[in-house]
């Protein structure tokens, strides 16, 4: 800044890869695809197995679950954009409330997180790492929350509680889409790897992968083009400066 140099940030570059993802992972947990998918590539016997299953205790719509979003910044306002083409029903919890456009714009409520806990079929999170958001899944919100809830994680590993959530899984307390786990790579000992069978049928886990689309990197390239242009060839201010200049 003393230097006049711009600094910039690609703020959202990833968004909608990430939101994207989350709401692959809010159908996938909804539908039990891993399970499925597992037990017709069994064979006969596997297919009929599952089919039972889902016979037996059937499966939702997403346009029939409610949704809360925890943290709404780019990527929790690109995800709500995305599930209002569902009709879900949204609400949200975040340090700073939305104006009242962006509220009516995405179809959001907002709350408290006791309320998404009692009212939310699925919880999804879209928070940085923070004294605060360390480790708030965890065994005492989890007990808050309803029966067989779709936990979300695409944001940083560390806002969970590994050990609690493990223990939630196999319980059959809860369903959870993890795109991050702390610490990445998770050691063969972590707890999440180490699930029992009801466990394993309630997990899914990408690594760290919502946000690495080659369109994501295209637009990453192509943003940091555009404010290069317009410093050295027009002359004017770059995008989204982060250092005050």
């Amino acid at each position: 800044k003393e230097k006049g140099i711009y600094v910039c940030a690609n703020r959202g570059v990833n968004g909608m890869a990430v939101a994207e993802h989350a709401v692959l992972l809010m159908l996938a947990s909804l539908k039990r695809l891993p399970y499925a998918d597992a037990g017709c590539k069994e064979g006969a016997e596997g297919y009929k197995r599952v089919f039972s299953h889902y016979r037996a205790t059937g499966h939702k719509e997403l346009s029939t679950r409610t949704v809360g979003l925890i943290g709404l910044g780019a990527i929790g306002k690109m995800a709500a954009n995305i599930l209002n083409a569902f009709g879900c029903k949204i609400f949200y919890s975040d340090v700073v409330r939305a104006d009242e456009e962006t509220e009516k714009k995405y179809n959001l409520h907002f709350t408290t997180y006791e309320e998404i806990y009692e009212k939310c079929d699925i919880i999804s999170y879209h928070v940085p790492v923070l004294p605060s958001t360390t480790g708030i899944i965890n065994k005492e919100a989890i007990a808050k929350m309803k029966q067989d809830v779709i936990l979300i994680n695409v944001s940083r590993g560390e806002i969970v509680n590994n050990e609690d959530l493990a223990e939630a899984l196999n319980n059959g307390r809860v369903f959870a889409g993890l795109d991050v786990v702390a610490p990445e790579p998770p050691e063969d000992s972590h707890p999440l790897l180490n699930l029992n069978e009801e466990g394993n049928r309630r997990m899914i886990m990408t690594p760290h992968m919502a946000g690495t689309t080659d369109d994501a990197f295209e637009r990453m390239f192509s943003w940091a083009y555009e404010s290069m242009i317009k410093v050295v060839q027009k002359g004017e201010k770059p995008n989204n400066i982060v250092n005050g200049l």
